[in-house]
């Protein structure tokens, strides 16, 4: 037997095969066997391994690579010992082949390979090493340290020009990087324990640190390896290692300064070895020494070319990592050589660079050249390389080229320029085509080629095909039907800057299509109209003044249009999308006033003008006229002048003549809360504060949302400890205000009230079931504590009471003291008396003789509405006892519903205790909106303001739930009466039920015709971190390798289309551009509330669902499809938020990718295998649904018609 192939492994199945197979031609040309040692693999590896060899034996892992690797080495047999890991495929065996038929082993002991270790494979990162391998199996040959072992070999030695492919550091699989730093971390910390001064175990794990990106760690422990070496006097040239891993983790905390000291002080100890020249040029050119790092980078490629020669490519001490950066340092150069002016040089390295991220960098360096040089032949070539690549990277360059294009002043070179690009059949040919024909008399020349251009998903610069087709009179809605608001707007941004007298030609354009009540028009000429006031810096012209009333006209139309009367009639400009729509509220406003009330009329002016300061010239233009037309307006400067004398009388201190001064002037202007206001202060200041209460309040009956009364107010409040009344007018004034300083004093008050409340909160739920157990004789599992509510709490923060119900034999109000003793709350002192309510709650029919009982169903939206569910599928025998509305939530019409209403149903809090009747003779049934996996309310260790819970569930008498499990676990957040808890299951899942309808209906949402088409949706919740910009808003899943071409590209090859429902929050962050994909796309939730279709109307339709820690997987277990989970940033998010049920992986019955690559591949698993994850779905949904029969809105009407007795 020649040669022993000998393996550790575990779970090695996706590399093994491929292991195998590239040993397969050495066994048929030279005796051999294959041993393998398992140390407990779990997938298939064992398996495969069979297929090519018997001799496989079982260890268990000991945490010592060298004691296994000695246990595979004594089953061999063979005159050679090969030593291979399970992920490790020959690259050319024939090598091998020839060393052993030619004789040459005789003359060795031991043999050297190279190792090609993949960092990257898809973007081609690898680095190189020469490592011993092979050695004559002499009986005492063996391996020694715990980790990174280390053969005993015996010379001669040689290398041979064998290469391995190691896969075994994929740093693009997060899941293999988690596993070998844990590991190897945990080795290497016991081996320092042993050994703290071991320079090969300080050189490893600084990189296993590295791995994780803990480079703060990586440095240190990188410099205490030099630093032991230096002090012990090591042959640092024969080991070089700690020289690179020093520089790199210098390169890694961006200490370029050290750097390049280290690296010159490597290649003094031995020079030869290319990395460092690598690192040198990197660090010279970020320290500005261009002609430094041009020399150290062109070392580089001379050493990289021949690397063969190179005493280094002998150093097994050495890992080659930079082998993967010779495009890095092409790119490198082209930037050097183009900043000292050599742009021969600068082209030659142009011309070498094949890789798109290295192309796109130099896309700049390349356009300067042809600037400088006028070469087109170097434009056309590199434009051509580029252009193979997708419609992204090309984008980039056209950007970058239209600036260039904008910055030409010569209008001869410009003109030269776009002849050359005009030149082909691209779209961007066409566009220089129609640049050339602007103000020619050859008309709409290209119209039938422009009809072909997306206007919804082009460049601003195609704004000048729209300039042309303006400039001809050609109506612009037949080309940008499909164009989003934010298109349109990019649009008509630049022509802004390329036409001087663009207005002009606006003007003319509109003058040809007079203003018509369409909404598809009227989003044209908004935006048009705007830019063009913009534009005209003439204040009183009849130009601008025509051009104003057209634009306000048509935004009132789209207004009234587009926006629900409830937003437009109570002014909740809070919920309109911009400030401009705001604006039109108020114009409106403002012209339904005129001539009936002109004060009003007047202040919805001066509000527009405050919300939109854009407007400013029409505005006061209207202001004028009709102040000069009316000698019915006061505008009221005499009181403003009040005011002034006022404010100087107090801040002399002169508190009783201003005091006398403000009673007067409130005998003269009764209506002004300014003045109430003013008063309240002088009575503060002069410790009256009960009084000044009162007069805050008549100013907030003339203005309720009066700013400077609510601040003051609050302060009023605070005096007395009334510190939730103090909180909820500190909530209102920062709704209210515009003024930063004033928001900033406010939140900064808020933050403080809330965080002290919430820690007494915390303190209570912690402690308080221990503190009722031991002092109160309850037994564990036979009480429940609900409600609990912070009453008071003083304003040095040191005492708060806290009021709860008590529910164990009976019902009972119990309120109990926290105490602060240094930083530490402490509870004490508890008061008990008998709870009132000792039934739950009808209603009776004698109440309804003459009429019938009202239900209010509310809802938020139409994504998984219970109410919506329970409205289209009332019953008879409700519609006939009952009067029905279905109402949007948290709007005036539901406030005033809610008082007229006996029963009112909820989905997601829509009812307010603050806005609606008290619910003293009314049932409120909440329905809830999911089931909940991550922590919520109490448990949320993130949430606002855990005082203002109570108040809202205890005005619900019921809440409806999936099953007993249900309650438990959701009432661990919400802490009501377990009482109250009524299992109907969630009506809102009976619209899953509808898989034979909901296909039909989503394409017809889409707007698409049924090719066949798989969809996907994704469904992420909502998280703090999206409002406060932590996401990264151009990457969809939150994935490192996220690309957004790939995932189109996976996507159309396996005929998917992803379809992405985002929080409303979430939705307002994310780059447009995402969804210009003809296989991404938004949910259409317009279209859906149009056509009164919720969400689980059409989720039956699809394929799989994706989502990360939303609830919706729960209920979509009721269809038994497939679930991936895209948990990327499941610790932070755990830190966060954390989870009510754990741990997380058990509770979510599919696969957890971190990995754009791992999605694609976990898709196909689930193409490839009917039943993947279908046992765990089962398993789950048993646990947490105990209806699966699509009757939940049918049980709850039963129960709603139960109350009435």
């Amino acid at each position: 037997m020649k040669i022993s192939f000998v393996m550790v492994v575990k779970n090695e199945a996706k590399h093994i095969e491929g292991v195998l197979e590239s040993i397969n031609p050495i066994r048929e040309v030279i005796k051999s066997e294959i041993i393998i040692v398992d140390t407990g693999s779990d997938d298939n590896t064992v398996d495969i391994a069979r297929k090519y060899t018997d001799k496989i034996y079982f260890h268990e892992w000991d945490d010592d690579f060298a004691s296994m690797r000695n246990k595979s080495i004594s089953y061999a047999k063979g005159e050679w010992l090969f030593v291979l890991d399970g992920d490790e495929v020959i690259l050319n065996p024939e090598v091998l082949i020839e060393f052993y038929q030619s004789g040459k082993d005789r003359n060795y002991n031991s043999m050297f390979v190279n190792l090609k270790n993949i960092a990257n494979e898809e973007k081609g990162l690898y680095n190189y090493v020469v490592i011993a391998r092979m050695f004559k199996n002499t009986g005492d040959f063996k391996y020694v340290g715990a980790i990174h072992e280390q053969p005993l070999k015996k010379g001669p030695t040689h290398l041979l020009d064998l290469t391995l492919v190691h896969y075994g550091y994929d740093n693009t699989d997060d899941a293999l990087m988690e596993r070998k730093y844990t590991r190897n971390r945990g080795l290497l910390e016991k081996e320092l324990e042993k050994d703290p001064d071991n320079i090969y175990y300080l050189h490893h794990i600084a990189n296993t640190y590295a791995m994780k990106k803990y480079y703060d760690k990586e440095l240190y422990y990188s410099q205490k390896a030099y630093e032991v070496a230096k002090e012990k006097r090591i042959d640092l040239s024969k080991t070089m290692y700690v020289y690179s891993g020093l520089a790199i983790a210098l390169m890694n905390n961006k200490k370029i300064f050290d750097v390049e000291k280290i690296c010159k002080e490597a290649i003094n100890t031995k020079d030869g070895i290319m990395d460092f020249y690598c690192y040198l040029g990197k660090a010279q050119s970020q320290m500005g020494k261009n002609k430094e790092a041009i020399a150290s980078y062109n070392k580089y490629l001379e050493l990289v070319k021949r690397y063969q020669d190179n005493p280094a490519a002998q150093d097994s001490t050495v890992v080659i990592k930079t082998f993967g950066a010779v495009e890095v340092v092409y790119t490198d150069l082209c930037i050097l050589y183009e900043k000292e002016k050599d742009y021969e040089n600068a082209k030659h390295y142009i011309m070498k660079i094949n890789k798109t991220q290295y192309l796109v960098k130099i896309i700049p360096i390349t356009l300067n050249l042809f600037k400088e040089l006028e070469d087109y032949k170097l434009l056309q070539e590199f434009m051509n390389r580029l252009l193979e690549y997708d419609e992204e990277v090309s984008g980039i360059f056209y950007k970058q080229l239209e600036s260039l294009l904008f910055n030409m002043e010569d209008m001869e070179k410009k003109r030269e320029f776009l002849e050359f690009f005009a030149d082909g059949n691209s779209n961007y040919n066409l566009l220089n085509k129609i640049r050339l024909e602007i103000n020619k008399e050859n008309n709409l020349k290209w119209l039938s080629n422009i009809k072909d251009i997306d206007f919804s998903d082009s460049p601003n610069y195609y704004g000048d095909i729209l300039y042309y087709l303006m400039y001809y009179k050609y109506p612009l809605y037949e080309l940008l039907s499909d164009a989003k608001e934010s298109n349109l707007n990019n649009y008509f941004k630049y022509l802004c800057k390329q036409y001087d007298g663009l207005n002009k030609v606006i003007y003319e354009y509109l003058q040809t299509f007079p203003f018509e009540d369409d909404l598809d028009k009227i989003r044209i000429n908004k935006p048009l109209l705007r830019y063009a006031l913009v534009l005209n810096n003439e204040k009183d012209d009849e130009f601008n003044q025509s051009l104003f009333s057209r634009f306000v006209q048509e935004g009132i139309s789209f207004i009234r249009n587009y926006y629900h009367t409830n937003i437009i009639e109570s002014e909740r400009i809070h919920d309109v999308k911009s400030e401009e729509d705001a604006f039109f509220i108020y114009m409106l406003k403002a012209e339904l006033q005129k001539g009936e009330d002109d004060v009003f009329y007047i202040r919805y002016l001066r509000k527009a003008l405050g919300v939109y300061p854009q407007m400013k010239q029409g505005l006061e233009k209207l202001l004028n006229d009709y102040v000069q037309a009316s000698e019915r307006i006061m505008l009221p400067y005499e009181t403003d002048k009040m005011k002034e004398q006022l404010v100087h009388l107090i801040s002399q201190n002169l508190y009783n003549e201003a005091l006398d001064f403000v009673n007067e002037s409130l005998q003269v202007v009764t209506n002004d809360a300014d003045l109430y206001s003013i008063k309240a202060v002088i009575l503060m200041q002069q410790g009256m504060y009960e009084e000044a209460k009162g007069i805050l309040n008549k100013g907030l009956e003339i203005n309720p949302n009066h700013v400077d009364c609510l601040y003051n107010l609050a302060y009023c409040h605070e005096q007395f400890e009334q510190m939730n009344l103090t909180v909820e007018l500190y909530r209102k004034i920062i709704m209210l205000t515009n003024e930063q300083n004033l928001k900033d004093e406010v939140n900064a008050k808020l933050n403080l009230v809330l965080k002290e409340q919430n820690t007494i909160l915390d303190i209570f739920l912690n402690s308080i079931d221990k503190y009722l157990l031991t002092n109160h004789s309850l037994k564990e599992d036979e009480f429940s504590v609900c409600y609990p509510y912070i009453t008071c709490l003083n304003k040095e923060y040191n005492y708060s009471k806290i009021e709860f119900l008590l529910i164990s034999d009976s019902k009972i109000s119990a309120s109990i003291e926290g105490v602060k003793t240094g930083e530490q709350w402490v509870l004490q002192n508890l008061k008990t008396n008998n709870y009132s309510l000792t039934q739950k709650k009808h209603t009776l029919k004698s109440n309804f003789i003459n009429r019938k009982p009202r239900i209010l169903l509310g809802y938020r939206d139409y994504s998984g509405c219970n109410t919506l569910a329970l409205y289209k599928s009332i019953p008879s025998y409700i519609s006939d006892e009952f009067v029905i509305d279905f109402v949007k939530g948290a709007t005036n019409e539901f406030a005033r519903k809610s008082i007229e209403s006996d029963i009112i149903v909820t989905t997601n809090m829509e009812y307010n205790l603050n806005r609606s009747a008290k619910t003293d003779k009314k049932i409120v049934i909440d329905t809830w909106h999911g089931f909940p996996i991550k922590n919520m309310f109490y448990m949320d260790p993130s949430y606002f303001d855990k005082n203002s819970i109570e108040p809202f569930w205890s005005q619900i008498n019921y809440l409806t739930s999936y099953s007993d499990f249900y309650s438990k676990t959701i009432n661990k957040s919400i802490k009501v009466d377990p009482d109250n808890f009524v299992i109907t299951g969630s009506p809102r899942n009976d619209l899953l039920f509808n898989e034979n309808n909901s296909r039909k209906l989503l394409l017809k949402l889409l707007g698409e015709e049924d090719k066949g088409q798989k969809f996907i949706f994704f469904m992420p919740t909502f998280r703090s971190t999206d409002v406060r910009n932590a996401y990264n808003f151009s990457n969809l899943f939150g994935f490192n390798d996220f690309s957004l071409s790939s995932l189109e590209n996976f996507l159309k090859k396996n005929n998917y289309e992803l379809i992405v429902k985002l929080h409303p929050i979430h939705k307002k962050k994310f780059s447009e551009h995402i969804f210009n994909s003809s296989r991404i796309n938004a949910y259409p939730e317009y279209e859906a509330n149009k056509a009164f279709v919720d969400l689980y109307e059409v989720l039956s339709a699809t394929d799989i669902l994706i989502t990360d820690y939303s609830s919706v997987y729960f209920d979509y277990l009721l269809l038994n499809k497939p679930i991936i989970f895209t948990t990327p940033d499941l610790r932070e998010y755990q830190k966060e938020r954390g989870f009510c049920l754990e741990p997380f992986e058990d509770w979510t019955p599919g696969p957890k990718v971190v990995s754009q690559k791992q999605l694609q591949n976990e898709i196909i698993n689930y193409e490839e295998e009917d039943n993947y994850y279908c046992l765990s779905r089962k398993v789950i949904m048993n646990s947490v649904h105990q209806h699966t029969d699509g009757k939940s809105s049918e049980r709850l009407w039963k129960f709603i018609s139960s109350l009435l007795i």
